[in-house]
C-alpha cells in the first residue's frame, strides 16, 4: 500500500514539476514575444517620423459649391511600409484644419503616394444667386411657380456645370439645395431655374 501511495506521490510531483516548467517556458516565450512586438512598434513609430506631405497645392477649379480640391505628395515612406495605407492615415494641415485625405493615388514611385482632399468652406467656390425673379405659375407643371436667378460671383476657370447645380438658395423662406435646372444664356450669364409648389398655381 505504501509503495502505491509513494508511486502516486512521485507521479504527482513529476506532473507538478512538468507544469511549472511549461508555465515558465510559456512566460519566457511571452516575454520574448512582447519584446519583439515592442521593438516592431518602435521601428514603426521611428519609420513614420520621417514621412511627410510635400508640395501642397490648391486646385484652380472648384469641385462643387464651397468645395475645392487640394493635393500633396507623401514622401519618405520607408521600405517595407505600404505608402497607400500611410497616405490614408496621415493628416495634413489645410486652412487651419487637420484633415485626412479624401482619396489617395499611387504615382508608381516607390515610397510615395499622392493625397487628395476635398476641402469645404472655400469662399472662392461660393457663388451667390442674384435677384430672384418670380415668373408666375408654370403652365408645364401642375401646381408650381417658376423662379429664375442669375448665378453671380463666378471666377475665371470656374465650371458653372459644377457650381450651378450645387449652389443653394432661399425662396420665400424655403431653403432649396439646388436649382431644378441650369442654363447658359450667353451674354445674360448662367441662370438657375426652380419650380416651387404653390397652392395658387392649381
Amino acid at each position: 500500500m505504501r509503495r502505491i501511495w509513494s508511486r502516486e506521490i512521485n507521479a504527482h510531483e513529476s506532473l507538478r514539476l512538468r507544469m511549472v516548467e511549461e508555465s515558465t517556458a510559456w512566460k519566457t516565450e511571452k516575454i520574448a514575444r512582447d519584446a519583439e512586438r515592442a521593438q516592431w512598434e518602435r521601428k514603426q513609430r521611428e519609420g513614420r517620423e520621417g514621412i511627410a506631405w510635400e508640395g501642397m497645392s490648391r486646385s484652380d477649379r472648384c469641385l462643387r459649391y464651397g468645395t475645392r480640391e487640394y493635393s500633396a505628395t507623401l514622401t519618405h515612406v520607408p521600405l517595407g511600409f505600404d505608402a497607400m495605407a500611410e497616405c490614408l492615415r496621415k493628416p495634413a494641415s489645410i486652412n487651419g484644419q487637420e484633415l485626412l485625405p479624401t482619396r489617395c493615388e499611387d504615382p508608381g514611385t516607390c515610397g510615395n503616394a499622392i493625397g487628395h482632399w476635398e476641402v469645404e468652406g472655400d469662399a472662392m467656390c461660393s457663388p451667390v444667386w442674384g435677384w430672384i425673379y418670380d415668373k408666375g405659375c408654370d403652365g408645364n407643371t401642375d401646381g408650381k411657380r417658376r423662379f429664375e436667378a442669375q448665378l453671380i460671383n463666378l471666377h475665371p476657370g470656374d465650371d458653372w456645370h459644377v457650381l450651378c447645380p450645387t449652389t443653394p438658395v432661399v425662396i420665400r423662406g424655403r431653403h432649396i439645395s439646388a436649382p431644378d435646372t441650369c442654363a447658359d444664356w450667353g451674354r445674360k450669364g448662367i441662370w438657375g431655374i426652380w419650380y416651387v409648389p404653390d397652392n395658387q398655381c392649381r
